[in-house]
């Protein structure tokens, strides 16, 4: 399974313009830029999104990841089409292109059988978001989440524990250091990601994480546009970056 470099991470880029802008505000860190773009089952059949400016043209995602080393390509794949999780995923590989590192699964709890069909023979990074409904699946208990983890073994590399749904809702490490202490005492090798309206200005909101876990992943989107259906506000991502790396 691939290495689980630790990432700083930006979730909506729509074209590789603003990932170079962003890669030149990353410099100095032992952390790679992860990449992250926005897809799911109605982009994929070609419809589009309730957010456009979110979501690119599936056909235009290949040319959004840059070839750049210190980047970590990364689709985010939304479904509610569950019993097809297989083969929209192999779609999804092939209009990823050659820079595709993998994916970032904003899913509940999907079925691991069909990860492991779609995902067999390729090596990739593969992130399970826990959101808000999936951390309820389970009863908002730490340990019965790492439990339910079991079933991705081999499959998953990396959990982001996020509740806010992309919509800048504030990170509480209060909540999260449970989880991310219970995940990591029962699958060590796991990378471990947290989010939750982090901008330059909140920063501070994972400094208790940082503390216990200097190799947290953590990624931004809601806070850094500057409304809900607003594409990234480079201005905001750069400035994120620069004081992620401070």
């Amino acid at each position: 399974m691939p290495q689980t470099i630790p990432y700083i991470g930006v979730t909506g880029f729509m074209n590789q313009e603003e990932v170079r802008a962003a890669l030149a505000a990353l410099s100095g860190t032992k952390h790679e830029l992860m990449v992250g773009v926005l897809a799911s089952a109605k982009t994929l059949r070609g419809e589009t999104n309730s957010w456009p400016n979110r979501f690119p043209n599936v056909q235009e995602i290949a040319g959004i990841f840059s070839e750049d080393p210190r980047t970590l390509n990364l689709i985010h794949f939304a479904t509610d089409d569950r019993n097809t999780i297989d083969v929209q995923l192999a779609d999804m590989i092939e209009l990823g292109g050659a820079n595709l590192d993998g994916f970032q699964l904003n899913m509940v709890w999907p079925d691991p059988q069909l990860l492991r069909t779609a995902f067999f023979g390729h090596r990739l990074r593969v992130v399970l978001q826990v959101g808000t409904n999936a951390y309820k699946q389970v009863n908002n208990d730490p340990q019965k989440l790492a439990e339910r983890l079991d079933a991705y073994k081999e499959i998953v590399t990396d959990i982001l524990f996020d509740l806010s749904g992309g919509l800048g809702r504030e990170l509480d490490a209060d909540a999260g250091l449970p989880v991310l202490r219970a995940v990591h005492r029962r699958h060590p090798s796991l990378g471990l990601g947290i989010a939750g309206g982090l901008c330059a200005e909140t920063l501070q909101l994972i400094k208790p994480i940082r503390r216990e876990f200097p190799n947290v992943n953590f990624d931004a989107e809601g806070r850094i546009r500057d409304d809900k259906d607003a594409r990234l506000n480079m201005n905001k991502t750069t400035a994120y970056l620069k004081a992620a790396v401070r």
